[in-house]
């Protein structure tokens, strides 16, 4: 929890939140359960809790205080605001806090071991009692540890209703503190205090937890405080909490089921990992949220407006009787969502809602479910039979995996990467399987890593990584082999996963996410030869080998560019061969490229000091845009300029170039990354797409904001700490391990760095730093790593394009700068550092930044994890000195050649930045390559009518071609799932490329590019793995009986490149169901 809080309108607690946070205390018991199952040590029972004493003051005594004849329990739950006065009883009559519920006799049980685990949690209460709604806590205030400054903290795993980052969620706590001295009790304050404040001390404190997406094993409740007047904390005599639960009605749900202890498949140990694990989790959370929950296991026994938990599953727990021919598997789903369903006919409301189980174990409606909701997912089929899938095998894209839709645990999984080991996959699979089980075939994604992250309310609190033995293996489940990593990092796929909870309709679940390991992004550039009529004939096949050009020539050729990680200026390059290879002087050519971008734009901050730094990046991003095909950007400088759905580069930095007004007291250096972030952030809350993203500014020239991100996400780094003044310094003297580097926190290009080898130089160096230091302005002490070379790494969307060793000048030296006397190598090996970076960028959320890297090793192996010193989203890139340089690169930058090396290598990273954005835009959407005879355009009959002659492809005649019915409709509504891409083999017409081009226009077609090439089997050039062919795969159209061109086809389903068969004579309503599934 970081010490910031933004402002709050007051305070919320919605139902869903409520829920939210009573699921995940029992998600975080029962991993807490695993961990301590085996090496739990019991304590002994608790003794019974003091009275609290006497002590006069403002506050009556008798109104915190629990009449001596009510028992008091330290640790248990608290009434909800539902609880029953006695008729004749005082509004704010003494009461004691309940214990946790009682299952019903009938309720299966929990074996005992695990009993003693759940009830043997920590307390930080000493007595608790009621008074009214009011519930009051007698704090074990002496065991709180000290923090920085005046502050305390005390874990409070008791009430667990406390402050959290997030809208609504920022002063969700209604603790009040109450402090006694001698004086009688007083109350502290400010209450939601910053953990800043609360270091300042006088009686400030917070309540808080730290948010969900940092997983369970950090999100206890605490209590951080101040004492009133900062007096020592012996002084004080009485420490209470005073809440007011603010909770609805609640209640849990049981299913009553006796298991068939005489059946065979029958497993003791299965009870207790599953429900009653689970309830008597809820029944330890209801108490620490203030709640005292109705209990019912009949749908008559639940009431109106109570807000019930549950939580079950099948394997022996739940009962269901089948009708004849309903398989068990198939039924089970969507008997838990109606049976819990019938619960709230009443008017009580279930959560999870149980509509959402009718998913559970049903990949058959996920299937379905994802493609509604558009869920990027791995291409599947579900074949209903084995006749249904020997039918449809040709569609399948291979390789694939087989699945169960009803299984689980990876359980009977099957995999096929040809046409052979498919169709015996499919006999295999529905030799075992029941009647009525269809098969679910799924497109294999590549990759080792697939991850399962566990959420609640749309957010994610567990998470790690599953590994495959092999690329080879069907699945990463432990029961294949599989390999777990819980280094997962949560808070970067938060987004994403509030966004795929809210488009599934599922607030709770566990979800299994894939990426594949690397994009699959092709350029598209046609070359044609133009002859003296002005026409144009494609060259091809495009993409072609660089060997098959130089070998066979024939028209073949290749547009690419280095790789991002081989070369730092790479550029994009032509390699062609001539038609026939005739003498190239006598061509004339011609290349014709659809750019497929967005709507792109630069913002430029307007409000700085001129320091030549924003202007040159300006410049250069505007040549990358018409580089890129950007022909007008959209140019602005405030947030209501930006058009939604734009996509804005910028790039701005310090030293005044961004500068906006300061409230008193702020400091430029400490609040200039924030005012970056919130800036530029308002330009994507009209709706712009920002790139670098701003929040990643946050950390720009902020040591201390890095040194915390870091820590958060288990990035490797030496030991670092943040002081705020010398006394604090001096206090943790002894835990220092030397030698260190003192920095300045929002300093730059290792400027006022001062080392310290011992305590005594280490005193005297802290004494000068915050002597020269700005009032406010911490102090990073980071132990050194004492090495020669040190790394800059550049990289773009987790990918590295530039690096160099920095060298010191000897050990002594505090960094390997250049303005310190550095020197630089630029024999850098970037792509062995490749995976690090990507994984680097991944753990922080920093896509784009310049990160500084160092080994302790004297021959730095860079396959090896570094320790990371620090990132910046604007780092500065040098260009190499010339090999035959042998002096300082700070010398280097002030000869002749230096500046026009320093312009390249930037024009390079906007080059680069204008990619990435290209990237990522082309990755939305899926690519349908759509033929044009015969599926958009009516050509049979213009070949029937002309029998085959060469009259039937001139342009006259084309042109008179009429529209396929429903085709222009149809494209228009895929474009919203696919790149609409045109592929045609029209080698052979006049004028192919303009004559085509002119027809698609005119007839009204809306698509992305139009490809033309010579013959059917040049269109394999243009198709990937994950694109879509639609062909009428015919030929001989001026025959009565067309032929079916099933060598294409079959070279197709062997190269995994799949396709849809359009009906020849037929119409786009006939395949719509392939392409836009219903569900």
């Amino acid at each position: 929890m970081t010490g910031k809080r933004r402002p709050s309108k007051g305070m919320s607690c919605p139902l869903p939140r409520t829920f939210a946070l009573l699921g995940l205390c029992v998600f975080w018991g029962c991993a807490w359960l695993v961990m301590q199952w085996k090496t739990l040590q019991f304590s002994p029972a608790r003794p019974p809790s003091p009275d609290a004493e006497d002590v006069p003051g403002p506050v009556p005594e008798k109104a915190v205080k629990p009449p001596k004849s009510i028992k008091t329990n330290p640790s248990r739950g608290h009434p909800s605001r539902g609880h029953q006065v006695h008729p004749g009883a005082h509004k704010s009559q003494v009461a004691s806090c309940p214990q946790r519920p009682r299952r019903k006799e009938k309720w299966g049980e929990v074996v005992k071991e695990d009993m003693k685990i759940i009830k043997s949690s920590a307390t930080a209460v000493q007595s608790c009692h009621r008074l009214g709604d009011a519930l009051v806590y007698e704090l074990r205030f002496l065991e709180a540890h000290k923090k920085e400054g005046f502050a305390y903290e005390l874990l409070l795993p008791d009430y667990v209703v406390a402050d959290e980052a997030g809208a609504g969620l920022e002063r969700r706590s209604t603790l009040q503190l109450l402090a006694a001295t001698g004086k009688g009790l007083q109350p502290l304050g400010p209450a939601h205090s910053s953990q800043e404040q609360v270091a300042k001390g006088d009686g400030s404190f917070g309540h808080w937890r730290e948010p969900m997406e940092r997983g369970f094993e950090h999100t206890a409740s605490r209590l951080r405080f101040s004492t009133p007047g900062n007096v020592p904390l012996k002084e004080l005599t009485r420490l209470v909490a005073v809440v007011f639960p603010m909770v609805p009605a609640m209640g849990f749900v049981e299913v009553v089921h006796k298991p068939d202890k005489k059946a065979k498949d029958y497993d003791p140990t299965k009870r207790r990992r599953r429900k009653e694990l689970h309830r008597e989790l809820f029944f330890e959370a209801f108490p620490r949220v203030g709640a005292q929950p109705h209990l019912a296991d009949r749908p008559e026994e639940t009431k109106p407006g109570v807000s019930y938990l549950w939580r079950t599953s099948h394997h022996d727990e739940f009962h269901l009787e089948l009708k004849p021919n309903e398989v068990y598997e198939k039924r089970m789903p969507y008997a838990f969502a109606e049976y819990f369903g019938s619960f709230e006919h009443s008017g009580a409301v279930l959560f999870p809602p149980p509509p959402t189980y009718q998913y559970y174990e049903n990949k058959v409606a996920l299937t379905h479910l994802f493609q509604k909701s558009n869920v990027l997912m791995p291409e599947t089929w579900v074949f209903s039979s084995l006749a249904d899938a020997m039918a449809h095998r040709d569609q399948v894209r291979l390789p694939v995996v087989l699945k169960d839709p009803y299984g689980y645990s990876s359980i009977g999984l099957l995999q096929a990467e040809t046409i052979g080991e498919l169709m015996e996959a499919f006999n295999t699979f529905f030799a075992k399987a029941k009647v009525g089980v269809e098969v679910l075939v799924q497109r294999k994604v590549k990759a080792l890593k697939e991850a399962r992250v566990t959420y609640v309310d749309g957010r994610p609190f567990h998470g790690y990584w599953r590994i495959r033995q092999s690329l080879k293996s069907a699945s990463a489940a432990s029961t294949r082999g599989g390999f777990q990593d819980f280094n997962f990092p949560l808070e970067p796929l938060s987004d994403f996963v509030a966004s795929f909870a809210q488009r599934t309709g599922i607030p709770v679940g566990g979800v299994d996410l894939i990426w594949k390991d690397s994009p699959d992004v092709q350029a598209e550039l046609q070359l044609f030869t133009v002859d003296s009529s002005g026409h144009f004939h494609p060259l091809g096949p495009a993409h072609s080998a660089h060997s098959f050009i130089a070998e066979h020539g024939d028209g073949a050729y290749s547009h690419w560019r280095p790789g991002i990680t081989n070369s730092t200026y790479g550029k994009a390059m032509l390699l062609f061969s001539t038609p026939r290879n005739v003498a190239i002087k006598k061509l004339s050519l011609a290349a014709v490229v659809y750019p497929m971008l967005p709507p792109m734009g630069w913002i430029e901050f307007n409000q700085g000091k001129k320091v030549n730094h924003e202007e040159l990046f300006r410049e250069m991003f505007l040549q990358s845009f018409a580089a890129a095909g950007v022909s007008r950007p959209h140019l602005i400088e405030q947030a209501d300029e930006a058009i939604p759905g734009t996509r804005y580069l910028w790039r701005v930095g310090g030293n005044s170039e961004f500068q906006l007004p300061l409230a008193d007291g702020e400091l430029y250096e400490k609040r200039l990354p924030y005012q970056i972030a919130e800036w530029y952030a308002e330009f994507e809350r009209k709706g712009g797409i920002l790139y670098p993203p701003p929040h990643t500014y946050i950390y720009y020239q902020n040591k201390v904001g890095l040194a915390r991100l870091f820590n958060e996400r288990k990035v490797k780094i030496p030991p670092t700490w943040v002081f705020e003044s010398l006394s604090e310094a001096e206090a943790e003297l002894e835990n220092i391990k030397f030698p260190v580097v003192i920095k300045d926190p929002y300093g730059f290009s290792s400027m006022h760095l001062l080392q310290a080898a011992d305590k005594e130089e280490f005193l005297q160096n802290c004494q000068l730093y915050f002597e020269k230091a700005l009032p406010g302005v911490e102090a990073i002490v980071q132990s050194k790593v004492v090495a020669m070379r040190e790394a800059r790494v550049t990289y773009i969307e987790g990918r590295p394009f530039h690096g160099y060793w920095r060298i010191r000048q000897s050990l002594k030296s505090a960094s390997a700068a250049s303005n310190l006397g550095g020197y630089q190598d630029f024999d850098f090996p970037l792509s062995e550092i490749a995976p690090y970076v990507a994984e680097f960028a991944n753990l922080t959320g920093i896509p784009v930044g310049g990160v500084d890297f160092i080994w302790e090793e004297e021959k730095a192996n860079v396959t090896v994890v570094p320790y990371t010193l620090e990132v910046s989203p604007t780092s500065d890139i040098n260009p190499p000195a010339p090999t035959s340089w042998t002096k300082t690169y700070s010398e280097f930058k002030h000869t002749k050649g230096y500046r026009r090396a320093y312009l390249d290598v930037r024009r390079s990273w906007t080059d680069l930045m204008t990619l990435a954005v290209i990237d990522k835009y082309r990755q939305e959407r899926k690519n349908l390559f759509v033929d044009i005879d015969n599926v958009v355009a009516k050509s049979m009959e213009r070949v029937r009518r002309w029998k085959g002659s060469k009259k039937a492809y001139l342009a006259s005649e084309v042109m008179q071609d009429e529209v396929v019915e429903g085709a222009v409709e149809a494209l228009r509504r895929l474009q919203a799932r696919y790149f609409i891409r045109f592929l045609t083999a029209r080698g052979s017409y006049e004028d192919p490329f303009n004559v085509t081009q002119t027809w698609l226009d005119s007839k009204g077609f809306e698509y992305d590019e139009l490809i033309v090439v010579h013959g059917p089997e040049s269109k394999v050039a243009h198709l990937t793995s994950e694109t879509i062919l639609v062909d009428d795969f015919t030929t001989s159209h001026e025959k009565e009986e067309p032929a079916t061109n099933q060598k294409f086809m079959d070279q197709l389903s062997a190269a995994g490149l799949p396709f849809v068969k359009f009906p020849l004579g037929g119409r786009w309503d006939d395949i719509m169901e392939k392409l836009l599934p219903s569900g």
